[in-house]
């Protein structure tokens, strides 16, 4: 009933909400199903009143929890893990994650204690955090683990999870890879708004009520180029206010994305579309970016709740993007949601070609084939790159129209992730966009060949061919993340058989580009790699020699 929309339907609805606003909230149960379906009447209201209905009763159950805990009742021990406000998340998140978490919530966040492995962890490498003359407490059984760590950390106010990560940026023996290595569980304490998925929200808007516009989606090409709104102008700190909104959908959920773990806060875009749909794209931090292709992170939200997740990977005119909607907001206006998502990355990255990969309906994801996955995208416009399945789909296709209730049997369903979705945008002047395995390849077959598998003397005479070609020499003075990306593509760039008859013109701007890879923003390096069809043509060539290998 939830997503059923008629005048009959959403009386009924506001009614029950209103009739169960004077029920107590006791089972464990009943508040994780109301709950979702509370978030999902916020985001996809049949009107105001439902709209507002629904955010007080997710009020209701906020402080219903809060004083469940106060009271130490039995009902938060049935809500751990599921997002809920007032109630706790246990996960081992990476060191980016647990460093933001500590200095955003405080005490709020500590190592879980509970779990019975973080002693054992520690014992066993724990050492590594305190100087030679301090170990032979660890040793002794003077002090429990958990009180010689909340001993160490001191009297600053300090939680012992804050005490580590500042152990890790002070001490050479330990780093990132050693945090994730030991697999530390934290517990979240969700009282602060902007973690819970209660409460968590994007930039308020005017709710959009369904109108029945939404379900239409005939015309997806024309969807797709209807001109996008600019990206709302955002000052640095309100981008790091939707960073944290972004980090903190998928943190509550145990999930991450690089673009969110490692974010460019100065390249943060929100776009503010219709039917109150906003998808706020993260760029990458220069440190953290691919050498050839680029990654690009966003959350969407409907009416400011997130709904949400997945990221796109840009290179030339091609846009391979994967969606993830949570449960809770599954079964509407999911074609819509995600055409909005694919129109903003279609324009800001002007991509021409969009190809779905075969995870994203069910290669390795039983979910996806039992679902059929397939038909969602295939009803979009798009289909199998691979000639003999695009001929299958078309049969099934004219079958499932012409019988009512047939279904595709499972085994062609599996065999539909043999290739992936392609849909092709009529845009003047694309170009056939060359496999980032062949172009990778290229390099690793250079190393091979001419350098006997060593990785250093090749990109050592890559820079010094390519600096001098490109008239580059004095790179010392560019900014390090710029010097750093410039020196990533010379291993590739040095494989142009012609580089040194291009024009100046055409050397100039490629060593442009070459930069802006670990520039202030990598939208630029996206925008400069597509014009620059010399370059374009040159990668294609390499790519095409290495696929005929």
């Amino acid at each position: 009933m939830r997503g059923k929309r008629s005048r009959v339907c959403s009386k009924r609805k506001n009614a029950l909400l209103r009739k169960i606003s004077a029920a107590p909230l006791k089972s464990a149960r009943v508040v994780r199903a109301y709950h979702d379906l509370l978030l999902f009447l916020v985001a996809f209201p049949d009107d105001m009143e439902m709209h507002r209905l629904a955010a007080s009763e997710l009020d209701r159950i906020a402080a219903t929890v809060r004083q469940a805990r106060l009271s130490r009742q039995r009902l938060v021990a049935g809500l751990a893990d599921t997002g809920i406000a007032h109630t706790n998340v246990a996960y081992a998140y990476t060191l980016p994650i647990a460093r933001w978490l500590s200095n955003t919530y405080g005490g709020d966040v500590e190592l879980d204690w509970e779990d019975e492995a973080i002693e054992t962890t520690l014992d066993d490498l724990g050492h590594g955090f305190f100087p030679h003359v301090e170990r032979s407490s660890m040793l002794s059984n003077r002090l429990s683990t958990r009180e010689l760590f909340e001993l160490a950390r001191g009297a600053d106010g300090h939680t012992v999870l804050a005490w580590l990560i500042e152990q890790y940026e002070l001490t050479a023996e330990t780093g990132m890879e050693f945090f994730d290595l030991m697999d530390l569980r934290l517990r979240w304490q969700l009282d602060s708004k902007r973690a819970s998925r209660t409460h968590n929200r994007f930039p308020q808007r005017k709710p959009a009520c369904a109108d029945g516009r939404t379900k239409k989606n005939t015309d997806f090409a024309g969807q797709l180029s209807a001109k996008l709104p600019k990206a709302k102008t955002l000052t640095l700190a309100q981008a790091g206010e939707l960073i944290d909104v972004g980090r903190a959908t998928l943190s509550v959920r145990h999930r991450e994305t690089e673009a969110t773990t490692y974010p460019n806060p100065h390249e943060v875009d929100l776009f503010q579309l219709e039917q109150g749909i906003d998808v706020a794209i993260y760029g990458m931090a220069p440190e953290q970016r691919l050498s050839i292709d680029s990654f690009f992170g966003f959350v969407a939200a409907k009416n400011s709740v997130p709904v949400a997740y997945g990221g796109g990977f840009v290179y030339l005119d091609r846009l391979d993007i994967g969606l993830n909607i949570f449960r809770e907001y599954r079964g509407s206006e999911s074609a819509f949601l995600f055409t909005q998502i694919l129109r903003a990355f279609v324009h800001h990255y002007s991509s021409s070609q969009i190809i779905i990969d075969s995870a994203q309906f069910g290669y390795g994801r039983a979910g996806g084939i039992q679902s059929g996955a397939f038909w969602f995208y295939y009803k979009m416009g798009f289909r199998p790159v691979d000639a003999k399945l695009a001929q299958l789909a078309a049969g099934e296709w004219s079958r499932i129209r012409a019988q009512p209730g047939y279904r595709t049997p499972t085994k062609i369903l599996r065999r539909f992730t043999g290739s992936d979705l392609v849909f092709n945008l009529d845009t003047p002047g694309s170009q056939p966009v060359p496999a980032m395995a062949d172009i990778s390849l290229a390099v690793t077959r250079d190393a091979a060949r001419n350098f006997d598998g060593n990785r250093v003397a090749q990109a050592q005479w890559a820079g010094r061919r390519v600096k001098r070609l490109l008239k580059a020499r004095d790179t010392r003075s560019w900014p390090a993340t710029e010097r750093q990306s410039f020196l990533r593509l010379c291993p590739l760039i040095a494989l142009v058989p012609d580089l040194a008859a291009w024009t100046d013109r055409q050397k100039q701007s490629l060593a442009r580009l070459m930069r802006a890879k670990g520039g202030p923003q990598e939208r630029l390096y996206v925008l400069l790699l597509q014009r620059h069809r010399k370059l374009a043509r040159a990668l294609a060539e390499l790519a095409a020699g290495n696929a005929e290998n």
